[in-house]
Protein backbone atom coordinates (compact mmCIF):
# COMPACT_ATOMS: atom_id res chain seq x y z
CA UNK A 1 0.00 0.00 0.00
CA UNK A 2 2.83 2.66 1.09
CA UNK A 3 4.53 1.39 -2.73
CA UNK A 4 1.65 2.31 -4.39
CA UNK A 5 0.78 5.88 -2.27
CA UNK A 6 4.59 6.74 -3.40
CA UNK A 7 4.30 5.53 -6.75
CA UNK A 8 0.75 7.97 -7.20
CA UNK A 9 2.53 10.84 -5.12
CA UNK A 10 5.26 10.49 -7.67
CA UNK A 11 2.86 10.64 -11.01
CA UNK A 12 0.66 13.30 -9.61
CA UNK A 13 3.70 15.44 -8.92
CA UNK A 14 4.90 14.94 -12.49
CA UNK A 15 1.32 15.31 -13.79
CA UNK A 16 0.89 18.38 -11.74
CA UNK A 17 4.01 19.67 -10.60
CA UNK A 18 4.15 22.60 -8.16
CA UNK A 19 5.09 25.69 -8.65
CA UNK A 20 7.73 27.79 -7.81
CA UNK A 21 5.89 29.69 -4.56
CA UNK A 22 4.11 25.78 -3.47
CA UNK A 23 7.43 24.52 -3.41
CA UNK A 24 9.35 27.30 -1.33
CA UNK A 25 6.16 27.25 0.97
CA UNK A 26 6.90 23.97 2.10
CA UNK A 27 10.44 24.07 2.98
CA UNK A 28 9.63 26.64 5.29
CA UNK A 29 9.83 25.57 9.49
CA UNK A 30 8.44 26.85 12.64
CA UNK A 31 11.34 28.08 13.02
CA UNK A 32 11.32 30.49 10.48
CA UNK A 33 8.28 32.21 12.07
CA UNK A 34 8.63 32.79 15.81
CA UNK A 35 10.48 36.08 14.86
CA UNK A 36 7.67 36.95 13.51
CA UNK A 37 5.36 36.70 16.27
CA UNK A 38 3.28 40.21 16.33
CA UNK A 39 3.52 42.15 19.35
CA UNK A 40 0.74 42.99 21.18
CA UNK A 41 -0.98 38.83 20.86
CA UNK A 42 -4.36 39.80 21.05
CA UNK A 43 -7.16 41.41 18.41
CA UNK A 44 -10.67 42.26 19.24
CA UNK A 45 -10.29 40.26 22.14
CA UNK A 46 -9.13 37.40 20.33
CA UNK A 47 -5.47 35.74 21.09
CA UNK A 48 -3.42 36.10 17.58
CA UNK A 49 0.24 35.58 16.53
CA UNK A 50 0.69 36.74 13.72
CA UNK A 51 0.22 40.01 11.46
CA UNK A 52 -1.65 39.20 7.87
CA UNK A 53 0.06 42.53 6.85
CA UNK A 54 3.71 39.81 6.81
CA UNK A 55 3.84 38.94 3.10
CA UNK A 56 5.21 35.43 4.29
CA UNK A 57 1.96 34.60 6.98
CA UNK A 58 0.10 35.98 4.42
CA UNK A 59 1.19 33.05 2.01
CA UNK A 60 0.93 30.60 3.97
CA UNK A 61 -2.53 31.03 5.23
CA UNK A 62 -3.75 31.80 1.27
CA UNK A 63 -1.81 28.64 0.89
CA UNK A 64 -3.71 27.03 3.89
CA UNK A 65 -6.84 28.26 2.61
CA UNK A 66 -7.25 27.73 -0.53
CA UNK A 67 -4.59 24.39 -1.39
CA UNK A 68 -5.04 22.47 1.48
CA UNK A 69 -1.56 23.10 2.52
CA UNK A 70 -0.77 20.74 5.59
CA UNK A 71 2.78 21.93 5.84
CA UNK A 72 1.52 25.82 6.98
CA UNK A 73 -0.81 23.74 9.27
CA UNK A 74 1.49 21.97 10.97
CA UNK A 75 3.90 24.70 11.45
CA UNK A 76 1.32 26.83 12.79
CA UNK A 77 0.43 24.78 14.93
CA UNK A 78 3.92 23.84 15.91
CA UNK A 79 4.10 27.71 16.70
CA UNK A 80 1.15 28.02 18.42
CA UNK A 81 1.20 25.06 20.83
CA UNK A 82 4.13 25.99 23.41
CA UNK A 83 2.70 29.39 24.23
CA UNK A 84 -0.75 27.91 24.18
CA UNK A 85 0.10 25.36 26.72
CA UNK A 86 1.59 28.11 28.90
CA UNK A 87 -1.49 30.06 28.64
CA UNK A 88 -3.87 27.19 29.07
CA UNK A 89 -1.51 26.25 32.52
CA UNK A 90 -1.65 30.16 33.59
CA UNK A 91 -5.96 30.02 32.72
CA UNK A 92 -6.09 26.42 35.21
CA UNK A 93 -4.62 28.18 38.06
CA UNK A 94 -6.44 31.55 37.95
CA UNK A 95 -9.35 31.03 37.01
CA UNK A 96 -10.14 27.29 36.65
CA UNK A 97 -10.20 26.78 33.14
CA UNK A 98 -9.55 22.89 32.78
CA UNK A 99 -9.41 20.27 30.33
CA UNK A 100 -11.30 22.59 27.32
CA UNK A 101 -12.77 21.41 23.95
CA UNK A 102 -11.04 22.79 21.10
CA UNK A 103 -13.49 23.83 18.22
CA UNK A 104 -11.87 24.83 15.17
CA UNK A 105 -14.70 27.80 13.00
CA UNK A 106 -16.09 25.63 11.08
CA UNK A 107 -17.30 26.06 7.36
CA UNK A 108 -20.86 26.04 5.56
CA UNK A 109 -21.69 22.73 3.71
CA UNK A 110 -21.34 24.70 0.80
CA UNK A 111 -18.14 25.82 1.16
CA UNK A 112 -17.08 22.40 2.57
CA UNK A 113 -17.81 21.14 -0.29
CA UNK A 114 -16.78 23.32 -2.71
CA UNK A 115 -12.81 23.27 -0.76
CA UNK A 116 -13.41 19.51 0.55
CA UNK A 117 -11.66 20.50 3.82
CA UNK A 118 -11.45 23.10 6.58
CA UNK A 119 -8.21 24.97 6.75
CA UNK A 120 -8.83 25.60 10.49
CA UNK A 121 -9.77 22.03 11.34
CA UNK A 122 -6.45 21.28 10.14
CA UNK A 123 -4.72 23.41 12.22
CA UNK A 124 -6.75 21.59 14.53
CA UNK A 125 -5.65 18.11 14.20
CA UNK A 126 -2.24 19.57 14.16
CA UNK A 127 -2.64 21.15 17.72
CA UNK A 128 -4.25 17.41 18.83
CA UNK A 129 -1.48 15.52 17.81
CA UNK A 130 1.39 17.07 19.70
CA UNK A 131 -1.17 17.20 22.31
CA UNK A 132 -2.34 13.92 22.49
CA UNK A 133 -5.21 14.60 24.28
CA UNK A 134 -3.22 15.73 27.90
CA UNK A 135 -4.68 19.11 27.88
CA UNK A 136 -7.77 19.71 25.42
CA UNK A 137 -9.89 17.70 23.14
CA UNK A 138 -10.78 18.30 19.37
CA UNK A 139 -14.81 18.11 19.06
CA UNK A 140 -15.32 19.21 14.64
CA UNK A 141 -19.17 18.22 14.85
CA UNK A 142 -20.74 20.71 17.75
CA UNK A 143 -20.24 23.64 16.18
CA UNK A 144 -22.10 23.77 13.11
CA UNK A 145 -22.88 26.63 10.82
CA UNK A 146 -26.09 26.85 9.56
CA UNK A 147 -25.64 29.87 6.79
CA UNK A 148 -24.36 29.69 3.99
CA UNK A 149 -22.90 33.86 3.49
CA UNK A 150 -21.33 35.92 1.52
CA UNK A 151 -17.12 35.93 2.42
CA UNK A 152 -16.27 38.36 5.57
CA UNK A 153 -13.57 39.54 3.85
CA UNK A 154 -15.96 40.60 0.55
CA UNK A 155 -17.74 42.91 2.80
CA UNK A 156 -16.74 46.79 3.27
CA UNK A 157 -16.84 47.12 7.46
CA UNK A 158 -17.25 45.81 10.30
CA UNK A 159 -21.30 46.68 10.56
CA UNK A 160 -21.41 44.84 7.55
CA UNK A 161 -19.57 42.00 8.59
CA UNK A 162 -22.00 41.43 11.93
CA UNK A 163 -25.16 41.60 9.70
CA UNK A 164 -23.52 38.85 7.43
CA UNK A 165 -22.48 36.59 10.12
CA UNK A 166 -25.32 36.76 12.38
CA UNK A 167 -27.38 33.17 13.36
CA UNK A 168 -24.86 31.78 11.31
CA UNK A 169 -23.64 29.58 14.06
CA UNK A 170 -25.23 26.72 16.23
CA UNK A 171 -24.68 23.92 18.67
CA UNK A 172 -25.68 20.59 17.42
CA UNK A 173 -24.85 18.57 20.18
CA UNK A 174 -25.67 20.76 23.32
CA UNK A 175 -24.99 18.32 26.39
CA UNK A 176 -21.60 18.72 24.89
CA UNK A 177 -20.83 22.18 25.52
CA UNK A 178 -23.11 23.28 29.03
CA UNK A 179 -20.69 23.60 31.70
CA UNK A 180 -17.05 22.78 29.08
CA UNK A 181 -14.62 25.35 28.54
CA UNK A 182 -14.12 26.36 24.98
CA UNK A 183 -10.78 26.60 23.18
CA UNK A 184 -12.29 28.45 19.65
CA UNK A 185 -9.66 28.71 16.97
CA UNK A 186 -9.93 30.32 13.77
CA UNK A 187 -7.34 31.22 11.35
CA UNK A 188 -7.67 34.91 10.60
CA UNK A 189 -9.56 37.48 12.60
CA UNK A 190 -10.09 40.99 11.37
CA UNK A 191 -13.16 42.62 12.81
CA UNK A 192 -13.66 39.53 15.16
CA UNK A 193 -17.47 38.90 14.04
CA UNK A 194 -17.18 35.97 13.15
CA UNK A 195 -15.59 34.84 16.54
CA UNK A 196 -18.11 36.76 18.69
CA UNK A 197 -21.30 35.46 16.80
CA UNK A 198 -19.97 31.55 17.48
CA UNK A 199 -18.79 32.36 21.11
CA UNK A 200 -22.31 34.04 21.44
CA UNK A 201 -23.89 30.47 20.77
CA UNK A 202 -21.36 28.54 22.48
CA UNK A 203 -22.63 30.43 25.32
CA UNK A 204 -26.13 30.16 24.69
CA UNK A 205 -25.56 26.57 24.57
CA UNK A 206 -24.40 26.81 28.48
CA UNK A 207 -20.83 26.97 27.87
CA UNK A 208 -18.63 28.06 31.27
CA UNK A 209 -15.87 29.99 29.75
CA UNK A 210 -14.89 30.70 25.59
CA UNK A 211 -11.12 31.37 24.99
CA UNK A 212 -10.68 32.43 21.69
CA UNK A 213 -7.19 32.19 19.33
CA UNK A 214 -6.39 32.43 15.87
CA UNK A 215 -3.20 32.81 13.85
CA UNK A 216 -3.35 36.00 12.41
CA UNK A 217 -5.29 39.11 12.52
Amino acid sequence: MADLKTLMGGLLNFLLPKSPEETRLQKITAEDLYSRIARPGEQEGVRTLFDYRDPLIRELLLSLKFHGNRRAAKIFAQVLYEGLIEDLSDAKLFSDFSKPLLLPIPLSKKRLWERGYNQTELIAQELEALDGRKTFELATDVLIKIKHIAPQTSLPDKKAREENIRGAFAVHRTPQIAGRNILLLDDIVTTGSTMREAEGALRAAGAKQVFCIAIAH
